[in-house]
C-alpha cells in the first residue's frame, strides 16, 4: 500500500487512457510492440513526474504547511512528512521511472526507426521535472497549468496516434486531445483552490493564487464547458463517432463539482468533494471515449 501512495498508482488513468484512445482511434489494427513501448514510456513518465513532485514540494517546503494526508488529490503523498520515506528515495525512485521512461523512448526510436520518439520522450520528461523541481519551477511561477494541459492532452494522445502512424501531429489528433486535457487541468484547479493556503505559504503563484478561490471556481466551470464544447465540436466535425456523444455524459460529475465550487458556503470538505468529482469526470468521459474508439 506504501508503494501505491507514494507513486499515486490510481492516477495513472490521467495519462495512459488518453495515451490509449490515441492509439486506438486512427486504426483498428493496432501494432503491439509501438503501443506496449509507448504505453510504458507514457507510464514511467507520469510516474516519475509524480516522485518529483513530492520531492520538490517537500525540499521548497509546499507540502510542510498542511500535513494532513488528503488521499493524494493534492498536497502531495505526505509520507516524507510522516517520516516513512525519505527526500532522497523519492529522487532516487523519480530517476529510475525516468531511465525507464527513456528507455522505452530509445526502444520505440529504434522500432519505428525515427529519432522522433526519443527526442520527445526527452522534452516531455524535461517538462515534467521542470513542473515543480527547480530551477525552473513553473508550478510556482503561474505555468504549471498549461504545462498539465499540455502533457495530458496533446502529449499523450497525439503521442499514442503516433505509435500506430507515424504521424506526430494531425488537426484532428489534436481536436481528440482537447477534451482530456481541459478536464486535467480542471483537476488541477480544483486541487489548487483546495490547497491555496499551503500554495500561498509556500509562494507557489499558481492561477488559484492570482484569481482567488471564488475565481477559480468559475475558472473550473470553463474548463468543464470547454472540454464539453471541444468534444461536442469532435462529434460534429466526425472525429469520433456519432457513439462517442456517450462520453458526454462523463462530465456530469465535473459540472456537480463546479457547483460545489461556486455555491454555497466554501469549506475543505466541499474542496475534497469537488476534487474527488472532477477526477471522476475526467475518468469517466475518457474511459467512455475509449470505450467508444476502440468499438
Amino acid at each position: 500500500m506504501i508503494w501505491v501512495r507514494a507513486l499515486r498508482l490510481p492516477f495513472l488513468t490521467a495519462s495512459v487512457v488518453p495515451f490509449c484512445v490515441g492509439a486506438l482511434w486512427p486504426t483498428s489494427a493496432l501494432l503491439g510492440w509501438p503501443f506496449l513501448l509507448g504505453l510504458v514510456a507514457v507510464a514511467a513518465t507520469h510516474l516519475s513526474a509524480n516522485l518529483v513532485n513530492d520531492y520538490a514540494d517537500s525540499r521548497s517546503g509546499a507540502d510542510w504547511h498542511d500535513l494532513t494526508y488528503h488521499q493524494g488529490l493534492f498536497g502531495g503523498s505526505k509520507l516524507i512528512q510522516e517520516g516513512r520515506l525519505s527526500e532522497h528515495w523519492y529522487l532516487r525512485a523519480a530517476v529510475l521511472c525516468g531511465l525507464v521512461a527513456a528507455g522505452a523512448g530509445t526502444a520505440l526510436a529504434w522500432a519505428l526507426g525515427s529519432a522522433v520518439p526519443l527526442l520527445g520522450m526527452a522534452a516531455v520528461l524535461a517538462l515534467a521535472w521542470a513542473y515543480s523541481k527547480r530551477p525552473l519551477q513553473l508550478a510556482y511561477r503561474g505555468l504549471g497549468e498549461p504545462v498539465i494541459f499540455l502533457l495530458f492532452g496533446p502529449a499523450v494522445v497525439m503521442g499514442g496516434q503516433y505509435t500506430q502512424t507515424g504521424v506526430l501531429f494531425t488537426l484532428a489528433g489534436f481536436w481528440l486531445s482537447l477534451p482530456f486535457a481541459f478536464l486535467t487541468t480542471a483537476i488541477l484547479v480544483a486541487n489548487e483552490i483546495a490547497d491555496a493556503d499551503a500554495d500561498r505559504q509556500a509562494q507557489k503563484r499558481t492561477w488559484v493564487q492570482r484569481l482567488g478561490r471564488a475565481g477559480a471556481g468559475r475558472l473550473h466551470g470553463v474548463l468543464v464547458l470547454a472540454a464539453g464544447l471541444a468534444l461536442s465540436w469532435c462529434l460534429s466535425v466526425g472525429v469520433v463517432g456519432p457513439a462517442g456523444a456517450i462520453a458526454l455524459v462523463g462530465l456530469l460529475p465535473a459540472a456537480v463539482a463546479t457547483a460545489l465550487l461556486t455555491t454555497g458556503t466554501p469549506g475543505p470538505r466541499r474542496w475534497l468533494l469537488a476534487s474527488k468529482l472532477t477526477i471522476a469526470g475526467q475518468a469517466l468521459t475518457s474511459l467512455l471515449l475509449l470505450l467508444t474508439v476502440s468499438l
